[in-house]
């Protein structure tokens, strides 16, 4: 950020803010169209989403549970939104493109003022640095990898949950700006409300001030780096644990005024340390070698790792810096347990992506402590001069290795929601024909999985958690419930209501019981007896 952004004044040690000039600075408006052009790039093509996920079709067909959903994970002020919502009928799950949008733009202006913060930092400690187009866009680009990866990609896959997380990420941000040019009671309000929001943004912006403050002291120990790493760092995660801890009171007390909750909040998974360890191991080797299955299994979160490390701690042993390559490894330890602590604790056996996402926003923050300590190197030989130029492409090789993924990934969705509209397609079609040919009226549906359904099709090849998971699957009916309601599907069938009905055990003996399929059958997998269709998914 140019220096006429934000001044210092030395007599008073304060910052002075003029918004117009940050606004209007060229600068930035460069930076915040960039940004905003790259996330278009990358996500863009989830615009052609249909169904987003269960949780969200079975949003819009009982909204009160989303509501519950909200008040079962501590988020209070989206609670809140949800009351509003749900009384004027302004539910985000059946606005989709415009939710999708506001995101987007969210994200933008999220990732826009991490930029600026980061920027800022490394001009005021390498002015001349900072003259080299290529140095500020690799520290751009590291930057960028934080919020433009695959394990990203499963925010995406809530529709109802957009604004959560949108606004969650613009408080981080906003909370990070503030801190940055020391304005910390608005950051500390800020980090605040972010955590009754989504807490998940905690670790995440944890991660971010940890490495900014460390980038601050150069990278060396002292006193006053644990003191400002305290004062700084620790409030996100202190409002993390208070969320945690006080979340049970106030379910309690909404509780006495008919306010209920689905259930109590899990937090800890029930493991000893042995059993923490054994199931541990599999589940980080995962993440490292394919980011969960959501990328070949390459090692590129490994190999990137792996590069910034031996970078760093041979800069270090090189200019005999034990100090700073203790204060590192120091560093290093941190990071892996903020990015890693929260999916541990809920389940270290299957690593979920949006859990796990604070791992490349410390995979980004480990790019830029390797830029800080490259960017010392004035007096290295003209051999490592070009070692270094191809170590600064590292960030922009990152985040296009992810953004090739996120399209793969974005193609897989599309083919899974395909394959759920033809079979709801035949689904009706099948009912249809059934009523015409009967004159009964279908007004009830069973449904039920064959002996070993799997929660993704076998022609999606990325897929996790969230991520690409098929609605005809173990929410059969709230997907059928939903194309009826809100789409074409149906046919002639368009705005009819079905009760769920349990499976009959003379139907299920008879023509599903042991039954396996590897694909769809209409003529063995629906059977329609009387009012009711009984469905059994492959």
């Amino acid at each position: 950020m140019s220096d006429n952004i934000v001044k210092k004044n030395t007599s008073t040690d304060k910052h002075i803010i003029d918004v117009k000039k940050i606004v209007l600075s060229p600068y930035v408006t460069k930076l915040l169209m960039a940004d905003f052009l790259l996330l278009i790039l990358t996500y863009g093509g989830f615009y052609r989403s249909i169904f987003a996920n269960s949780d969200t079709l079975w949003g819009v067909l009982d909204p009160s549970s989303t509501f519950k959903a909200r008040l079962d994970c501590f988020r209070w002020i989206p609670a809140l939104f949800e009351c509003f919502f749900n009384k004027t009928g302004l539910l985000p799950a059946l606005n989709f493109r415009l939710s999708f949008f506001l995101f987007l733009c969210a994200l933008c202006f999220s990732l826009l003022l991490i930029q600026i913060v980061f920027a800022d930092l490394f001009k005021r400690i390498y002015p001349l640095k900072c003259k080299e187009p290529l140095f500020l866009v690799t520290v751009i680009f590291a930057v960028s990898l934080s919020y433009i990866n695959v394990l990203f990609t499963e925010f995406f896959y809530f529709t109802e949950t957009f604004y959560t997380f949108g606004l969650a990420f613009i408080l981080m941000s906003v909370g990070f700006y503030m801190l940055s040019i020391k304005k910390y009671v608005i950051a500390v309000m800020a980090f605040f409300f972010m955590t009754m929001c989504y807490q998940m943004s905690c670790p995440i912006i944890t991660v971010c001030i940890g490495v900014y403050v460390y980038l601050e002291h150069r990278g060396e120990f002292s006193g006053e780096l644990v003191k400002d790493e305290l004062i700084k760092a620790m409030p996100p995660m202190i409002f993390f644990v208070f969320n945690y801890v006080t979340g049970p009171m106030v379910q309690s007390i909404l509780a006495t005024v008919g306010i209920e909750p689905y259930q109590e909040k899990s937090v800890l998974a029930e493991y000893s340390l042995g059993e923490y360890i054994c199931v541990l191991i599999p589940s980080v080797k995962e993440l490292f070698s394919s980011s969960l299955e959501l990328t070949p299994r390459i090692y590129m979160p490994l190999f990137v790792f792996a590069i910034t490390f031996v970078t760093v701690f041979f800069l270090c042993l090189k200019r005999k810096s034990f100090n700073q390559l203790l204060t590192f490894l120091l560093v290093e330890v941190i990071l892996g347990v903020l990015s890693l602590a929260v999916q541990i604790a809920e389940n270290p056996n299957y690593f979920i992506a949006r859990t796990s996402s604070t791992f490349y926003f410390a995979l980004s923050m480990q790019l830029l402590i390797m830029i800080f300590f490259l960017a010392s190197n004035d007096k290295e030989s003209n051999c490592f001069k070009r070692i270094e130029k191809i170590l600064y492409m590292l960030p922009v090789f990152a985040v296009l290795f992810n953004v090739f993924f996120i399209q793969c990934i974005i193609q897989n969705r599309i083919i899974s929601e395909t394959l759920d509209s033809i079979y709801a397609e035949k689904i009706f079609a099948k009912i249809e024909g059934y009523e015409e040919e009967t004159g009964i009226i279908v007004n009830k549906i069973a449904p039920i999985n064959d002996t070993d359904s799997s929660p993704f099709y076998d022609q999606v090849n990325f897929c996790r958690g969230a991520i690409n998971r098929r609605c005809y699957s173990d929410y059969t009916w709230t997907f059928l419930q939903y194309c009826a309601y809100e789409t074409d599907l149906a046919g002639s069938l368009t705005g009819r209501s079905f009760e769920r009905s349990s499976m009959n055990d003379d139907i299920y003996k008879e023509f599903f019981e042991g039954k396996n399929w590897t694909s769809f059958d209409e003529d063995e997998q629906i059977v329609i007896q009387d009012d009711t269709a009984y469905i059994c998914v492959f």
